[in-house]
């Protein structure tokens, strides 16, 4: 699958941003800010988190009312998930149809999940990765075999697609998430 570069039209979007450019590359949706909006009301529709009355410790988005909440310890607010690896799961197979091999991969290898990564670029689909200690959700483009930047990411929150090495891809974004259900674990959604 070829895909294309689209930024979140706000921040925190970065899920729906990420989802959008899979089914951009499907021409299952255009790359207009409110597609990415639907797409945003589409993923809440498809988390399944109990209704809660605690409260985010910190969030960029609006609570909702199924938002998976993650409370450590004896903690008064909660960690909350914008776009869980399972929801986005769900609004890409129900996108994309049953044909299309859609599905969450866990591991608490990094290399492994490089791999799963790699993998997913050789079959012709976009792996859809979550990052930075599970707080950002990015797609990784291409992956090459050679060049001084072989690693190519689509970050939603940035104006334009980025080359890093592999140890940057590695220190500064494959860091393992740090919280709750995933906490310890490399993340990736594989569409395709």
């Amino acid at each position: 699958m070829s895909v294309s570069f689209i930024p979140w039209v706000s921040n925190g979007l970065c899920g729906p941003a990420c989802a959008q450019m899979v089914l951009y590359s499907r021409a299952l949706t255009t790359a207009s800010g409110d597609d990415q909006l639907n797409i945003w009301k589409d993923i809440q529709g498809f988390t399944e988190g109990p209704t809660s009355a605690v409260s985010c410790c910190s969030s960029v988005i609006d609570d909702f009312d199924n938002m998976i909440r993650e409370v450590r310890g004896g903690a008064k607010c909660a960690i909350c998930w914008a776009t869980f690896p399972t929801a986005l799961e769900k609004l890409l197979i129900d996108a994309l149809g049953a044909g299309m091999l859609v599905r969450v991969t866990d591991t608490p290898d990094q290399d492994t999940a490089n791999g799963i990564i790699r993998a997913c670029l050789g079959r012709g689909g976009v792996p859809v990765v979550l990052v930075k200690k599970g707080k950002h959700w990015v797609v990784v483009a291409s992956w090459a075999n050679g060049g001084s930047k072989p690693v190519t990411i689509f970050d939603p929150a940035d104006d334009a697609p980025e080359g890093l090495t592999v140890g940057q891809w590695n220190a500064r974004m494959m860091v393992k998430v740090n919280f709750g259900t995933y906490d310890g674990m490399y993340v990736v959604v594989e569409a395709g």
